[in-house]
């Protein structure tokens, strides 16, 4: 599993840490990118959890490693905009479970899982339990440019 943000506690990332302990999966590792203003707080949350790793901030040339290294992306944020992490993780062909404030408007079920804080700890198990199709998720985000989004809000202003 894999979280890439700099404000951890708008990202909630704090939840996800507590979802993924819930889950008492095997084998499986947390992988926070980032750094911000409660970093050292989350040094502290996560400071005896050996499935847990904050790298802290990564080069952006490294994130495409990550990314493809993980089997699921997370972005549990309060409030969202347009999501690059979702839309990189998309593009590496990793499934994303996230928030309804987080990308909501962008997850389908075939490309992933809208979840509650509540409930994430099953989520997180079932996303881990899916056969995921990388090659539709990538499919899936190539319609996703900002060309295509672009052409399609003036198409809508000129009706």
């Amino acid at each position: 599993f894999l979280s890439v943000g700099n404000n951890f506690s708008i990202k909630g990332m704090f939840e996800l840490v507590k979802s993924f302990r819930k889950t008492k999966i095997k084998n499986k590792f947390l992988v926070i990118v980032g750094k911000g203003a409660d970093f050292n707080k989350m040094k502290e949350f996560t400071k005896n959890d050996k499935n847990i790793k904050l790298l802290g901030q990564v080069d952006n040339k490294k994130l495409v490693d990550i990314y493809n290294s993980a089997d699921v992306y997370c972005l549990m944020s309060y409030s969202e905009g347009w999501p690059n992490s979702v839309m990189e993780a998309l593009a590496c062909g990793k499934p994303c479970i996230v928030t309804k404030e987080a990308a909501g408007e962008i997850i389908t079920k075939d490309v992933g899982l809208i979840s509650t804080y509540k409930k994430l700890h099953l989520d997180l198990k079932k996303m881990i339990n899916e056969e995921w199709n990388k090659t539709k998720i990538k499919n899936f985000i190539k319609n996703k440019t900002w060309d295509k989004c672009g052409k399609r809000v003036i198409e809508v202003f000129e009706k």
